[in-house]
């Protein structure tokens, strides 16, 4: 689907700077920080994937063999993990005259350039990457905090207890969390929270505030080291020419996993991606890409922003989601 822009007035001489909305929105995504780009070869890619039961990983040897007795063996199995990548275009028309009108003060097409081909593509990426990491059909039936995240529950919200609950389960998956996504609106309702307040500030520090820093630091005491995101986005999920804003992190889950593709490298060589996942991208295409041409029958200059970035999931152990039951 195309858009046009449409310019109602003529600038007065007097005016040198342009009026934007949502200019200073959105400037905390986080996908690339838990689904990092990775780059295919193909459109549709296979890779090896290794679980744990199949490749008979994380074992110990608990046999005691004789001499010139049998040895026990196992087998490997090696599975297959397949994706396609999608590719996402969007254009928009800018009239000659419109680009005439305003060549003055600033280029429309530099300035939707700029726009489409990094602020609009970007924020689509964090969308898909909430779509994904915020997915049931992805990690499994959401476990319940311990008490509703309500306004009424102030006193007995247990984001802390809730948080490392859910650090076990994924170590009792088989994978070492490092992350935790906390929507905006949910962690400032927590931070507001008694039992919160007591286990990440505690008495000796009364009066400080309860920050993604704080409890991120709180934690990481318990053993673990941790990164907590704070989910901020927001779109216009309404209709052309219309505005109606949405927030990209739903205050439905909070998620805690591993996150993705660090592209070790093993003894033997071999590239190996840890985490959950990754911002695949065919490499011929692009992650994020922006282009411009002319259209002569209508007489504009078009600009079109393109990204093959389709944020997946590889290892649904490696998360797990904590229903809020916000309200």
């Amino acid at each position: 689907m195309s858009f046009r822009s449409t310019i109602s007035a003529a600038p007065r001489e007097e005016i040198s700077a342009a009026i934007m909305e949502g200019a200073s929105l959105n400037t905390q995504l986080i996908w690339d920080k838990v689904l990092p780009p990775l780059g295919l070869n193909d459109r549709t890619a296979h890779l090896p994937k290794l679980t744990i039961a199949g490749a008979e990983l994380m074992r110990i040897v608990t046999e005691i063999t004789a001499p010139g007795a049998n040895v026990p063996r196992m087998t490997a199995t090696i599975g297959d993990f397949e994706m396609t990548t999608v590719n996402r275009k969007q254009e928009i028309g800018i009239p000659l005259e419109d680009e005439m009108t305003y060549a003055k003060l600033f280029s429309l097409e530099t300035f939707y350039s700029r726009i489409l081909g990094q602020k609009m593509l970007s924020l689509t990426l964090e969308y898909y990457a909430a779509q994904a990491l915020f997915s049931t059909a992805n990690f499994g039936s959401a476990t319940n905090s311990l008490v509703a995240y309500t306004s009424g529950n102030s006193d007995t919200i247990s984001l802390i207890a809730d948080i490392l609950a859910a650090l076990n389960r994924v170590r009792d998956n088989g994978e070492e969390p490092d992350t935790v996504i906390i929507p905006a609106l949910v962690l400032e309702r927590c931070s507001q929270g008694k039992l919160v307040k007591e286990f990440v500030v505690g008495q000796l520090s009364a009066g400080s505030d309860v920050t993604a820093t704080s409890i991120e630091n709180a934690i990481n005491k318990q053993g673990y080291s941790i990164k907590v995101h704070v989910g901020r986005a927001q779109y216009n999920s309404a209709a052309k020419g219309k505005k109606a804003l949405a927030r990209v992190w739903q205050n439905t889950y909070i998620w805690v996993g591993r996150a993705g593709y660090r592209n070790n490298t093993s003894d033997e060589g071999i590239p190996i991606i840890d985490g959950v996942g990754a911002t695949a991208f065919w490499e011929p295409f692009g992650l994020m890409s922006g282009e411009t041409y002319e259209d002569k029958p209508k007489d504009e200059q078009v600009v079109r922003g393109k990204t093959s970035g389709t944020p997946a999931i590889f290892n649904s152990n490696a998360g797990t989601l904590i229903a809020t039951q916000f309200a």
